[in-house]
């Protein structure tokens, strides 16, 4: 995240509103779809989150996941 956002700690049947500070890497799945809420699910730290998907796309920047499978 170039900024940080507010997002929602999902532990159990628990929910905390918390915020992922500048410099965290948030992972979301490519096939993960947008709820009406505009929440998308997300982990960070390997915790499960729900972040809104336009802070995202706003504060966040994309980063290239290279095939470990593969040599370059």
């Amino acid at each position: 995240m170039k900024i940080g956002v507010s997002a929602i700690l999902c532990e159990g049947d628990k929910h905390l509103a918390v915020s992922l500070p500048a410099g965290s890497i948030v992972t979301v799945q490519l096939s993960g779809e947008e709820l009406p809420s505009g929440l998308v699910e997300a982990t960070c730290d390997g915790k499960h989150f729900m972040v809104f998907a336009v802070d995202l796309r706003e504060r966040g920047e994309r980063v290239k996941v290279r095939d470990l499978r593969t040599r370059p």
